[in-house]
């Protein structure tokens, strides 16, 4: 079978790579449609239309942490976990800013005590205009 179906950037299990990610996001200067990109923005769409996740971020705030896992879960699993979580994690504001940046709405983060054990957890909250 050789090379046949092989893409540049995967690895052994068709799994995209670091250098891989360089890739699809148009780093190293190849023209045309930037892969990644397209990932995220689906990302964010499937974040937007979670209506369940919206409300309850509206109505008492979530954990950043689960944010992240909403939009990671959004992305394909051709990009591999560890990349998937650090995209995840650098698109939460992006996310968050194409759903609650409108004129009557805002988000900010604040810290609350974590449920066990000491310390506290981010959380995401909606600001409403009074």
């Amino acid at each position: 079978m050789g090379d046949r179906g092989k893409k540049v950037g995967f690895g052994e299990k068709g799994v995209i790579s670091p250098e891989g990610l360089d890739a699809l996001s148009g780093e190293n200067g190849d023209e045309g449609e930037d892969v990644l990109e397209r990932y995220i923005s689906s990302a964010i769409e499937i974040f937007k239309n979670n209506i369940l996740l919206i409300s309850r971020l509206k109505q008492k705030g979530l954990p950043w942490r689960e944010v992240i896992t909403v939009l990671e879960n959004a992305l394909p699993d051709v990009i591999d976990a560890q990349d998937r979580n650090k995209v995840a994690h650098s698109i939460v504001p992006r996310a968050l800013n194409e759903v609650f940046s409108n004129d009557e709405e805002g988000w900010d983060t604040e810290k609350r005590p974590r449920k066990e054990g000491s310390g506290t957890t981010t959380w995401i909250v909606i600001n409403k205009k009074e």
